[in-house]
């Protein structure tokens, strides 16, 4: 009997070259591509998680502009910044007040990306609410995958309402069932494959 996956709509927000194309390719191929696509035209990713309470998929829409968002039902969100640069935090207080009047209150991460560069400007914890429940800060490097899962973990989290659930390994597809005379079939086959040619004689 097939268990339904539960599936996420996710915005990824953010100035433009703070990494989240290359966010959202090295979470589908492992890889860390640079990529910078300067139209304005959304993008969309599939992503699958394996956690320690089933599968779990968000559908990712990347764009630098919360209306190309209108159409959808958004139920988290990322906001995407440069760990290095104060101006492309500057955004973030608009586009949290734009999430919350659009899609109320859902879990929101902030994440710093290229902390790889080690140069912290602080700026991110002046944004943190004084009670986030809905709201968390990760700093991060998709250069070097550090942290690239806390994001989705956390939200996996709030979105499943279990703090104890763990992304895991997808486990192992088992083989299917095979009836024992199949086997002895195939070995008989495969013991006259190994006797030797019978000779010529020249009968």
């Amino acid at each position: 009997m097939s268990t339904e996956v539960p599936m996420y709509c996710c915005a990824l927000l953010g100035e433009t070259e703070t990494g989240k194309t290359s966010f959202a390719r090295r979470h589908l191929t492992g890889e860390f591509v640079k990529s910078y696509n300067g139209n304005k035209v959304y993008q969309t990713y599939l992503l699958e998680f394996h956690t320690s309470l089933g599968d779990i998929r968000y559908t990712l829409w990347n764009s630098n502009q919360i209306d190309d968002f209108d159409c959808l039902h958004i139920q988290c969100a990322i906001i995407m910044t440069d760990f290095s640069r104060t101006r492309t935090f500057q955004r973030v207080p608009v586009l949290q007040t734009a999430i919350q009047i659009r899609y109320g209150n859902i879990p929101v991460a902030l994440c710093a990306n290229k902390m790889d560069l080690g140069r912290s400007n602080g700026m991110a914890y002046r944004l943190i609410p004084d009670h986030p429940t809905q709201f968390e800060y990760f700093e991060m490097s998709v250069k070097k995958n550090v942290n690239c899962e806390q994001p989705f973990l956390w939200l996996s989290r709030r979105l499943l309402g279990n703090d104890q659930l763990e992304f895991v390994a997808k486990p192992a597809v088992q083989p299917p069932d095979i009836p024992p005379a199949h086997w002895r079939t195939a070995f008989k086959g495969l013991a006259l494959s190994q006797l030797p040619p019978i000779g010529d004689d020249g009968w």
